[in-house]
């Protein structure tokens, strides 16, 4: 590829930046791209995240060894999440990475479930399911075979120490030839035309650049010097506002589950690391002080190992993410609640199309148009799932009734009522997350359809109780077959980097 824009400087100090600076750079060395780091602080960065399986991915595409990573950063293995007290005080379901069943031909089997419960023969749909089996139980394995074999009906995640994990990510980027430029951003020096030119440090030192990436987090340290024009806002859909973290002791035996629990004005999580526990309560503002949100957090969770930390957000996204010749990947792009923890998942989608777009000249032109698109269709998808838990939710009070009954987003409220009518999922490209994700979202809601296709209602209909029968039996003993999942993190923690299945 011939392209003029051979030096790109990253702004920021967390994974995001480091996973795009590794990932340019192996992308584009054979073109002589260089890329620069200016290692500054991310506004918003987590302490600890949980994943989507595109992590998997995404370690890939930067030569990331698996068994290195969970030893480094301190990782868990993570099969989904359960959420409870969003629709009854003691109900909970799972949103898992994996799927219910086994096709019926070319029919997914939920479709099955969805027409018994419609007669009124509700079933349980983690009974049919080997990820939901295994997060419930404490078992994990990597998925196994291929096709429709249940054993490689499933996928995971991570849960992992964002700070120990940042440090291994720069480690990986140095590897690759990153040049890395430690220092706070001072000034950001634009040219004749408006484009920027370079970012002068607070001791003085200017990092010249082709295209800049943004990953400063909330504040957009480079794209807010820019962009005059609207954020789009999200807070009359999603009004948490305030993230409150600390971490706890680990668990004896930590699920490979993120654990999610509805609160008076929000929501509390859970989520398990190899040395710790990290906790904490995500709430509105606006109907809960800060005192009172800790006090919450200490009720369900005890005593805190460390001091809590408060961090604002305001839900809601840049319209144009790429302007001149700057990008904003992570928070300086999008700001939405951790509740479907897919917040390094966005950003590699933006990382992806942007290698996918790489630009001839530093603005972009059509490239930049484009990107905008398709980027903003990925984050209105992911609102839209965020959307949706509360949209669905049954649970009272002020802050639920006020969520609940704003007006949804116009791709939302279709995509419920094609479900509504037909028990159809429309999935569009540019989305976040596929049908799995939203049949464990809709059906653990208790949303049912109001008929079923007709060639989908005729479909399930061949399938006997027998059959059903006989597939959770085998269910069931692929899970038990499952060694805990406290002991597969002990031996993949103890793989040399360079043995077989260190990095499966």
């Amino acid at each position: 590829m011939n392209t003029a824009v051979k030096n790109v400087v990253i702004a920021g100090g967390g994974s995001i930046a480091w996973i795009a600076a590794s990932a340019l750079r192996r992308t584009l060395k054979s073109n002589g791209v260089e890329v620069t780091v200016v290692d500054s602080p991310e506004a918003g960065a987590p302490a600890a995240r949980w994943t989507l399986p595109s992590q998997r991915g995404a370690h890939a595409q930067i030569a990331l060894n698996e068994a290195d990573f969970m030893r480094q950063a301190e990782a868990t293995y993570r099969l989904g999440s359960e959420i409870r007290a969003w629709q009854t005080p003691n109900g909970g379901f799972l949103i898992a990475h994996g799927d219910i069943g086994a096709p019926i031909d070319v029919t997914p089997f939920y479709k099955y479930l969805l027409s018994r419960a419609m007669q009124g023969n509700a079933e349980n749909p983690e009974m049919y399911s080997v990820v939901a089996g295994a997060a419930r139980m404490g078992r994990f394995a990597r998925p196994m075979g291929a096709g429709n074999d249940l054993s490689a009906s499933f996928t995971y995640g991570y849960h992992l120490d964002e700070r120990a994990y940042v440090m291994m990510l720069r480690a990986q980027a140095e590897k690759f030839g990153v040049r890395v430029v430690p220092g706070r951003i001072a000034a950001v020096d634009r040219r004749e035309d408006g484009d920027i030119e370079s970012l002068t440090l607070d001791d003085g030192q200017a990092v010249t650049g082709d295209l800049f990436l943004d990953c400063t987090g909330a504040t957009g340290e480079l794209i807010s010097r820019l962009d005059d024009a609207p954020r789009l806002d999200w807070a009359h859909w999603l009004p948490c506002d305030r993230r409150l973290t600390a971490f706890m002791p680990p668990s004896a035996e930590p699920a490979a589950l993120t654990r999610i629990l509805a609160s008076d004005a929000g929501w509390l999580f859970q989520a398990p690391l190899a040395r710790a526990n990290f906790v904490g309560h995500v709430y509105s503002s606006a109907h809960l002080t800060d005192e009172g949100a800790l006090q919450v957090l200490l009720r369900i969770a005890g005593q805190l190992g460390t001091p809590p930390e408060i961090t604002r957000f305001n839900s809601g996204r840049r319209a144009k993410f790429w302007l001149r010749n700057c990008i904003a990947l992570g928070g300086s792009a999008v700001q939405i609640e951790p509740l479907a923890g897919a917040d390094l998942h966005l950003a590699q989608l933006g990382l992806a199309t942007l290698l996918e777009l790489y630009p001839l000249d530093r603005r972009g032109g059509g490239e930049a148009q484009e990107f905008n698109r398709v980027v903003g269709e990925y984050a209105d998808s992911l609102r839209d799932f965020t959307v949706a838990h509360y949209r669905l939710s049954k649970r009272p009070g002020a802050f639920w009734d006020t969520a609940r009954t704003a007006e949804p987003p116009e791709t939302l409220a279709v995509k419920l009522d094609l479900y509504g009518a037909g028990g159809r999922i429309d999935i569009r490209d540019h989305e976040v997350f596929e049908e799995g994700e939203w049949v464990w979202l809709l059906m653990g809601s208790g949303l049912m359809p109001r008929a079923l296709e007709w060639q989908i209602a005729r479909a399930v209909s061949g399938l006997k109780s027998q059959q059903a029968s006989e597939l959770r039996d085998y269910v069931a003993r692929l899970v038990t077959s499952m060694p805990r999942h406290i002991d597969f993190l002990h031996r993949v923690r103890s793989t040399p980097a360079n043995a077989p299945g260190a990095n499966a």
